[in-house]
This record gives structure tokens, sequence and C-alpha cells, in this order.
């Protein structure tokens, strides 16, 4: 058993990047569906202690499942979604990755125009981008259609009602949303609502 301190934590880390990259290289001999839920699996594993490796296993099995099935809409879904991530965090490529956050999630709703989270997810790339909001707020009301529940629309139609400058639309949008999911609540820190 790993030791306490910085080393221990070190080495606990390098374990369960080795056993994400274990579980990832497993994918290599599974169809292109089964490949991108272990690629989940992996990535859920390794986000918490290597963000840039996770992202890069992510990059390789999409990168591998797009070729593999490219009417697939999922590998682009799981790719736009990684590069979000990636944006949060990685201020120096932010916006490299927020751009192809926005090709991948596109592409996966020119595939699958039915799924309400990829409209979600390229809405939060906009508010990231702060352009297009208008454009951002379409995609919610799109999201919405398709999924009245969907708490994570209100959260960023709110934001970026806030960001349009409708405080009093975006706070209504945001109460909607923590109404709906209340795991919602850290996402709002500070805010005054």
């Amino acid at each position: 058993h790993p030791g306490k301190g910085a080393n221990g934590r070190l080495q606990r880390a390098a374990e369960a990047n080795q056993k994400g990259l274990d579980i990832s290289t497993e994918a290599y001999d599974l169809n292109a569906r089964t490949e991108i839920h272990i690629v989940e699996a992996s990535y859920e594993l390794l986000k918490k202690h290597s963000p840039k490796a996770a992202l890069a296993i992510v990059k390789s099995f999409t990168d591998r499942a797009k070729t593999m099935d490219p009417s697939d809409f999922q590998p682009y879904a799981l790719q736009g979604k990684a590069d979000l991530i990636k944006a949060k965090w990685d201020g120096s490529s932010a916006n490299i990755a927020i751009v192809s956050a926005q090709q991948n999630l596109k592409k996966a709703i020119e595939l699958n125009s039915l799924d309400a989270l990829n409209y979600v997810l390229l809405a939060e790339s906009q508010l990231l981008e702060q352009k297009n909001i208008d454009e951002g707020l379409q995609n919610i009301d799109m999201a919405l259609k398709l999924n009245p529940q969907l708490g994570d629309a209100y959260a960023i139609q709110g934001l970026l009602l806030m960001t349009k400058g409708d405080r009093d639309a975006g706070n209504s949008a945001i109460h909607k949303a923590l109404t709906l999911n209340k795991n919602l609540a850290y996402l709002y820190g500070e805010r005054r609502l």
C-alpha cells in the first residue's frame, strides 16, 4: 500500500494511470461502441489523477472509433465533451480545445440530432468562448424541446442569459436547473441567486 505524503500521492496517481491505461488497452480488441464505454470508464478513473493522460487516451480511442464507424455520433460527442474539459483546465490551449469541441459536437449533432445533451455541450462551448451567445441560446432551446427536464440545459441557459445581461431571466433558468437537479448547485458558487 502506498505511503502518505507527496510520494504516496504520486505513487497512487501512477498506479491509477497504469490501471486506466491497462483498462483502455483492452478496448483495442473490442468494437467501437464497447470501446467508447471503456474509454469513458478509464477517463473517469484517470481524470482526478492525470487529466492530460486521460484526454490523450480519450483522443486516441475516439479517433480510432471514428474511423471504425464514421456514422456513429458517440465518438464525436465524447471527444467534444473531453475538449470542453480540456478548455476549462488548460488555459494555454483553451481556444483550440473550444474550436475542437465545437467541431466534434456539431458533427455529433449532424449524425444524431435527437441527443439533447450535445446541444447543451455545444452551448456550453459558446459560453466558454463568450461568442455566439444567441446561437448558444438556440442550441439550448433545441435541447429543451428534446428533453424539457434536462437541468443542465437550464443551467447553461441561465449563464448564457446572464452573459447577455438578462439577470432576471438567467436567475429564473438557474432556479429551474436547481429544481430539476440539486447536484448542479456547486456550479454557481457565490453567484447570487
